[in-house]
């Protein structure tokens, strides 16, 4: 079986819509990943930032009051879940530069993507 796609444009690898599953985001994170490609990335504050960990927590049901792409989830490791279609897809970690760091030291609670 032979997959077909067009060329990815670095743009592509921008997470711009969180209302996906989140499946599709963790798919995402391994196929753009950074030994073979750029990596996953979100843009705050006209700053990128590389996604370096990722976790999945599935959710039975995210209830309506969580808005797609905004942070519903912190923790003292410095873990930020962001509210997706069915889930929460969860950061462990960014990279800018040479510098890893936690995700809430960029993401805090509430904020929206």
């Amino acid at each position: 079986p032979y997959t077909f796609t067009t060329k990815m444009r670095p743009d592509d690898t921008i997470i711009t819509n969180w209302n996906k599953d989140i499946d599709h985001y963790h798919r995402l994170f391994y196929i753009v990943g950074h030994v073979n490609g750029t990596g996953l990335h979100i843009c705050i504050n006209k700053k990128r930032y590389r996604i370096q960990k990722i976790s999945k927590m599935q959710m039975l049901c995210i209830p309506q009051a969580f808005i797609p792409g905004s942070v519903i989830y912190t923790d003292a490791q410095g873990k930020v879940g962001i509210a997706v279609r069915n889930g929460l897809f969860v950061i462990d970690s960014f990279q800018s530069g040479s510098a890893s760091f936690p995700a809430t030291d960029v993401l805090k609670l509430h904020m929206r993507l």
